[in-house]
């Protein structure tokens, strides 16, 4: 798979997912109403992606799920982690899709808020990677400042934050004045394509992308260097608010979920997009999660307007 689609594609994977496996075996038993599944995913998934798109990929969704349970369910793609976060406190939601960061943030903020699973692309933490050629011997962000520097479209929240945070530790507050530019290639493969060829002199990219990268052109792969890798974040997280959701409803979901890898259309799914499974919230969850806000505090704007 091109590595270009592999965040948009994931996502879409997870509700499909969440559609043909997990709701069947929710609402397998007979509930008091059919009432619809409400759903809550972060608008800032789906960055550099125009909204009539993103509307459009809430329909397949509750399409599918239709199809496969005869329950309507809703996914709404709206908001940043304090949008869906309090909207999941508030029990609109039932079930709220994050960033791993941005769950952190929100848990912060709303501590009944509790992870259910995490969705794995083969590891369960993720890693931003400043990247550049083999012939240059910067040490830091330091070493690129009035360069131009890529950050693929698309790319995800920790990713961002990892360029910011390496400006800062430079003590430059603004990414776009401290680089001489900050490109926007198309995706990962053409970021470090351009590094490779020395066009652009580096790149931000997360440590899945560079493996996928290191498979299809091992040869430019050779030529590359990782300069300085972030912290562990975490994975994508599918959360609950606690005690929302019936024990023996809720254990349902959650094993649908877990064996999702074992249903034959799911598994092709998950495959596709690179998504290789659901699991259950690691014991090191919790301390990865601390870990991650002692250096990615929530940011105060959002919050502050949350508070309104």
């Amino acid at each position: 798979m091109n590595p270009k689609r592999t965040m948009l594609l994931s996502l879409i994977a997870m509700a499909m997912v969440l559609g043909t496996v997990a709701f069947s075996r929710v609402y397998a038993d007979p509930e008091p109403a059919n009432a619809p599944v409400q759903i809550g995913m972060v608008r800032t998934l789906f960055v550099d992606i125009p909204r009539p798109i993103v509307t459009v990929l809430a329909y397949p969704f509750g399409k599918l799920m239709q199809e496969q349970t005869g329950v309507d369910g809703q996914l709404t793609i709206e908001g940043d982690a304090f949008h869906v976060g309090k909207l999941l406190h508030e029990d609109k939601y039932q079930l709220g899709i994050f960033q791993g960061i941005e769950f952190a943030w929100a848990q912060k903020k709303y501590p009944d808020l509790q992870p259910l699973m995490i969705a794995v692309s083969r590891h369960r933490t993720l890693h931003a990677n400043l990247v550049t050629s083999d012939q240059n011997s910067g040490t830091n962000f330091g070493a690129f400042a009035g360069k131009d520097v890529a950050l693929p479209q698309r790319s995800k929240q920790h990713l961002k934050l990892f360029l910011e945070r390496g400006c800062n530790d430079c003590s430059h507050k603004d990414p776009q004045r401290f680089f001489s530019q900050i490109s926007r290639p198309a995706s990962t493969e053409d970021a470090l394509d351009n590094v490779c060829s020395g066009t652009i002199q580096a790149a931000v990219v997360d440590s899945l992308d560079l493996e996928s990268y290191k498979s299809i052109k091992p040869g430019c792969f050779k030529r590359l260097r990782v300069v300085q890798q972030s912290e562990a974040f975490p994975t994508g997280v599918i959360a609950v608010h606690k005690g929302a959701l019936n024990e023996a409803l809720l254990e349902k979901f959650r094993d649908g979920m877990l064996n999702a890898h074992n249903n034959l259309k799911a598994r092709e799914l998950m495959a596709m997009f690179q998504l290789t499974a659901f699991e259950s919230v690691p014991a090191e969850f919790e301390q990865t999660v601390a870990n991650i806000l002692r250096s990615y505090p929530p940011p105060e704007q959002n919050a502050a307007k949350t508070r309104k």
